[in-house]
């Protein structure tokens, strides 16, 4: 059983951010799959590095978008994103120290994805949906 499953709740109303999301949602739930089956240290070090490439690519697409549109509150969701980026450099620094349980990594990312969708990324589709 996954421990996040996509619902329209999730959706930002644009569908490329949407299919980039559920992506991570995938790379989550194959985390918590591989912990099920006591492979979780194995996946973690395999999750850090495809999260770090895919949040830097999504990331730019979202923010592209933003710049391009003037969104107002671009500078505030740029640092949120830089902030996560800086985050996942952290989590591998630890991971790499045999200090980042799965469990931790499991749960921090569960829990910042849900909200970062569901708060700070439907408030730009709107707005982008109507200037597109």
């Amino acid at each position: 059983m996954a421990i996040v499953t996509w619902t329209d709740e999730f959706s930002v109303g644009i569908p490329k951010f949407d299919e980039e999301h559920k992506k991570l949602v995938t790379m989550i739930n194959n985390l918590h799959a591989a912990m099920k089956e006591g492979r979780g240290k194995d996946t973690m070090e395999e999750l850090l590095l495809g999260l770090t490439k895919y949040v830097n690519t999504h990331f730019s697409h979202e923010e592209t978008l933003m710049a391009k549109y003037n969104y107002p509150n671009y500078e505030k969701h740029k640092k949120i994103h830089d902030d996560f980026k800086a985050k996942v450099i952290e989590y591998k620094c630890l991971y790499d120290k045999n200090l980042l349980p799965a469990n931790q990594l499991l749960t921090v990312l569960r829990d910042w994805l849900i909200k970062h969708i569901c708060d700070t990324d439907r408030d730009y589709g709107p707005f982008l949906e109507k200037h597109m």
